[in-house]
C-alpha cells in the first residue's frame, strides 16, 4: 500500500495553476506518526485550492492535523504553466 496528500491550485475558469500529489515521494509501509508537507505557490488570482490523501492498495491512512500556513520553503512541485517559454534551446532534460 502506498499513500499521498494532493493539492491542486486553481485560477479563473478552473484551470490548475499548480499541482502536487507527492509523485516520486509516495508514503509506504506501516509508519508511526510523521509529518508531511506540500508545498505550492498560490497567487492572488487564486480562485479554489483542492485538496485530500489518496491510498492506493490495501491498508489505511490516517490524516490529522491539517493546516495551511505562508512560508519561505520551496515548492514541492513545479508550476504547471511558466510565465514565459523554457528550455526553447532543449538544453535541459525532460523531468
Amino acid at each position: 500500500m502506498s499513500s499521498a496528500l494532493f493539492m491542486t491550485v486553481e485560477g479563473p475558469g478552473r484551470q490548475w495553476i499548480s499541482f502536487d500529489n507527492m509523485y516520486g515521494r509516495n508514503i509506504t509501509g506501516t509508519k508511526d506518526w510523521e509529518r508531511y508537507k506540500v508545498v505550492l505557490d498560490v497567487p492572488e488570482e487564486t480562485d479554489f485550492i483542492t485538496f485530500g490523501i489518496m491510498a492506493y492498495g490495501e491498508g489505511e491512512v490516517w490524516i490529522s492535523a491539517i493546516t495551511f500556513d505562508e512560508t519561505e520553503d520551496d515548492p514541492t512541485a513545479d508550476p504547471l504553466y511558466a510565465n514565459q517559454p523554457t528550455n526553447l534551446d532543449f538544453s535541459s532534460e525532460a523531468k
